[in-house]
């Protein structure tokens, strides 16, 4: 491996009309407020320090790069940037931040005689600027043609070129590389304006941003690493890091994937689309979605530290072999549009929404089960399980969430027990899904489930747990809302007491809008003086004294007495208000009656 390394500045790396552009296997731009932040502190720095007559060199890192030859023309040269675009993305865009500044001074001195002078300057400044940094021409082949200095990957080729142009942008991009960009800009662009608003006169702002020219220039030092070929650059680039944002499994995968298949360019390009909508996410949630997806196909746990490497030999086992033919390139490809199918999985289940075609017999009640699931009870754990079972027929989908949600409820939130033990059986139903979807049950989930529920989350404990639920409007009732809302669903099941075990919904036709429902105190959550019951005061806000508020009542509707709501209940829509009109009073022992019937339906309902 050939590697010359030469420590120089931003100057000469510019110098001699050399371009640069990024290849297609590289991430988006990726810094954020945080490097943003550091990089105009470090300009600044050396911008105070210029002005002070102190000269200092600031390293500005590292760029790799593989040098080519430009067909057509003498010693002139093109470098295929590996790593370190993030910097050069931002040093050019600082210079169309310039040359904006240098547009507004202009415009401010277009009126004014006495300045005439100094527009042909500021205009001579623009055009060295905007040949050196952004595009100037070149002779190729006997023809004079434009040529671009810097070209981004192709994910901001198009964005990033308008922007170098000055030309307004949309200004909330969907893309969350273009929201950087945007955001890059936006922040180099203050920083200036606050830093020439300073200055009193067009000749001291002018002053200031040669300085700052100059400091970019010659003070912001860097290693240029050129590579001899792609395969030693390839080597460098997956442990060379962008400042403070180190390359995220996504990314490498990508480049990785897109490096085997050089020799197959049909492959390589459908697979770079595919990439660019995988990795359209925050980084953040990417390297979560691709987590998740590995688990949901292994079943197994591993560190992330392991995820690249895991995941390149499980999912892309090509990449080591020595030759790769048709056939590998064509597999590398069906993998990653699986990939990005899964990646839409992500998105959808982690928000709720339900993946399967809608068709009886699951109606809407059912697949809201789901999105109680992962936004009101927050159980991201599960999202391997349900990628994994998005294989199976929609019905047992169905009984899955739903299976997994009491379980949860019961176990995590109200038990407060491990989710280690969980998780175990989720991957062990991870494997049996995968082994055959067309042969999968929920027979073992189900028994498993359940034994686990009677060694860790006893009857006795949940029963306990249950009881020492409360209503507390500063810690927030989701659990609490939660929990009425299903009893809700089952109590008329509970009432009519069945001869079966297996609690049900007689009426799916009824969905709660969760944010959208209260919680009723039966006793008045704040009773006058006149209504007061000494003993219900300590149990008011405990199950037994509450339900679903009926969206037809009034919201101070809870604060009268029982005496002034009775009649109000028994023409309730909500089925526990109904059952509570029956009771003469409500007092501690209507209170403690209507906890144990909580309770009874609990400990039936919240089973696997």
């Amino acid at each position: 491996m050939k590697i010359e390394p030469t420590y120089t500045n931003l100057k000469s790396m510019f110098a001699s009309q050399a371009t640069y552009y990024v290849p297609t296997y590289q991430r988006a731009y990726a810094w954020e407020n945080e490097a943003i932040k550091d990089y105009l502190n470090d300009l600044n720095t050396c911008y105070k320090l210029r002005l002070s007559g102190t000269e200092i060199q600031h390293f500005f890192g590292g760029v790799l790069s593989i040098k080519n030859s430009i067909n057509g023309t003498i010693d002139k040269h093109h470098y295929e940037v590996i790593d370190g675009q993030q910097r050069v993305t931002t040093f050019t865009i600082t210079i169309r931040c310039i040359i904006d500044s240098y547009e507004k001074l202009k415009f401010e001195i277009i009126d004014s005689d006495h300045l005439s002078g100094k527009i042909a300057i500021i205009t001579k400044r623009i055009n060295s600027l905007s040949e050196r940094f952004i595009e100037f021409i070149q002779e190729i082949n006997l023809e004079e043609t434009v040529v671009k200095v810097f070209t981004t990957s192709k994910r901001d080729k198009d964005f990033y070129s308008e922007l170098m142009k000055g030309n307004i942008l949309d200004q909330n991009p969907e893309r969350h590389s273009h929201q950087n960009l945007l955001n890059t800009y936006n922040k180099i662009g203050k920083f200036l304006k606050d830093t020439l608003d300073v200055k009193n006169t067009i000749e001291e702002k002018l002053e200031v941003l040669q300085t700052l020219e100059f400091v970019l220039d010659n003070d912001f030092t860097l290693l240029h690493m050129v590579a001899d070929s792609k395969k030693s650059a390839y080597r460098l680039f997956q442990v060379i890091n962008d400042r403070g944002v180190s390359l995220t499994e996504g990314d490498l995968l990508r480049a990785k994937t897109l490096e085997l298949l050089e020799n197959y360019p049909s492959q390589q390009a459908s697979s770079e689309i595919l990439w660019d909508k995988i990795l359209s996410n925050n980084p953040n949630i990417t390297s979560k979605y691709l987590t998740w997806i590995y688990l949901s196909q292994q079943g197994k746990n591993l560190k992330n530290s392991e995820l690249y490497d895991k995941f390149l030999d499980d999912f892309f086992p090509e990449h080591k072999k020595d030759t790769l033919v048709s056939s590998d390139a064509d597999k590398i490809l069906k993998t990653i549009q699986s990939l990005s199918k899964k990646f839409q999985y992500c998105h959808k289940l982690s928000r709720g929404e339900w993946v399967h075609q809608e068709q009886a017999p699951i109606v809407g009640w059912d697949r809201a089960r789901l999105e109680l699931l992962m936004n009101t009870l927050d159980h991201d754990m599960a999202m391997p399980l349900l990628i994994s079972a998005t294989q199976l027929d929609h019905k047992i989908f169905s009984s899955l969430v739903h299976m997994i949600e009491r379980v949860f409820f019961r176990y995590k939130t109200i038990c407060k027990q491990s989710v280690s033990l969980l998780q175990t059986i989720y991957f062990n139903e991870i494997k049996k899904i995968n082994l055959d979807p067309t042969k999968y049950t929920l027979d073992t989930f189900k028994i498993e489930l359940n034994k686990l529920l009677d060694s860790k989350a006893t009857n006795l404990l949940f029963s306990t747990n249950l009881k020492e639920l409360k209503y507390d409007i500063e810690q927030g009732n989701r659990n609490l809302k939660y929990f009425l809302m299903t009893m809700e669903y089952y109590f008329p099941w509970f009432l009519r007491s069945p001869t079966d075990d297996a609690p049900k919904c007689n009426n799916k036709s009824h969905i709660y809008d969760f944010s959208g429902t209260s919680i009723e105190h039966i006793y008045p959550k704040n009773a006058l003086a006149i209504d007061l019951d000494a003993s219900a005061e300590p149990v008011k806000n405990s199950i037994g004294n509450l339900a679903l508020m009926d969206p037809k009542f009034n919201s101070d509707q809870g604060n009268k007495p029982f005496s002034d709501k009775k009649d109000a209940y028994t023409h309730s829509s909500i089925e526990v208000l109904k059952h509570c009109s029956i009771s003469i009073s409500w007092s501690l022992t209507e209170i403690s009656k209507l906890e144990e019937e909580y309770i009874k339906l609990a400990l039936k309902y919240f089973r696997a």
